[in-house]
């Protein structure tokens, strides 16, 4: 996640307004659900893969990683469409069986579901999480649900690095050099993990209440967009192609 979160911020497209990239994620999204073509969904992948790699920045090897990660995930979720278990007459036996109709269809919603993905991962890539938030404010979502992201998206990376601490400090004392230390270190490592992020949250309530926090928006500044020909250029061609590709 901080290498996520460092493409975003180093973004050659972070000076695009973030409800043009939505607006954008959100059509490709919907034309590969509503065309349900496979040609349209690899069109769709290959066109989110490659606007992150060369002009949102991202490298190719951490694309390559991410999209593996989404795709195994995605493959055991259509497992159940690909293949059928059931019994075998009254001999009590069970069959592992599969038709071509069934394996297109996985295949097929698999490849759908991964387009879907890359296209968030486009946008993940490209915006920073207050600029999302800032977005989202503009939408009119509710205040109290944009500071509770906020918040957790924090508190994630707090976590992060206080559990890479203590397991550093367990691993100088030797505690992961046996099964049975590695179980106790774990035991251990969890309840400190615990406790620290409770103590945090008390820290962090006092500090917004020795503020005169009352609830409501968290103040944050507002960045400034500018537009780009080159963009909105980019974006109808990607939509004009998964048309066409739909066509075929």
């Amino acid at each position: 996640m901080h290498r996520l979160d460092a493409y975003a911020h180093a973004s050659r497209l972070r000076h695009v307004h973030p409800l043009n990239k939505f607006a954008f994620v959100l059509a490709v999204i919907v034309l590969c659900l509503i065309l349900d073509r496979l040609a349209v969904s690899a069109t769709a992948l290959l066109w989110m893969t490659g606007l992150s790699i060369l002009w949102g920045g991202a490298t190719p090897g951490f694309m390559l990683r991410l999209l593996t990660a989404e795709g195994l995930f995605l493959a055991l979720s259509v497992v159940a469409m690909a293949v059928q278990v059931g019994p075998v007459g009254q001999g009590g036996g069970w069959s592992v069986t599969s038709t071509p109709t069934s394996l297109a269809q996985a295949g097929a919603l698999f490849m759908r579901a991964l387009a879907c993905a890359s296209a968030m991962n486009f946008l993940a890539l490209t915006t920073p999480i207050l600029e999302l938030v800032n977005a989202a404010r503009r939408l009119r979502a509710p205040a109290a649900l944009l500071d509770v992201v906020l918040v957790m998206y924090r508190y994630v990376f707090l976590l992060l690095e206080t559990l890479m601490r203590m397991q550093r400090a367990q691993e100088s004392r030797n505690g992961y050099a046996s099964p049975a230390t590695t179980l106790r270190s774990a035991a251990l490592l969890g309840g400190q993990l615990f406790a620290a992020s409770w103590r945090s949250s008390q820290r962090m309530e006092m500090a917004l209440q020795a503020r005169g926090y009352e609830g409501g928006a968290l103040p944050m500044l507002t960045p400034t967009y500018t537009s780009s020909r080159a963009w909105l250029a980019v974006a109808c061609l990607v939509l004009a192609t998964l048309f066409g590709m739909a066509r075929l």
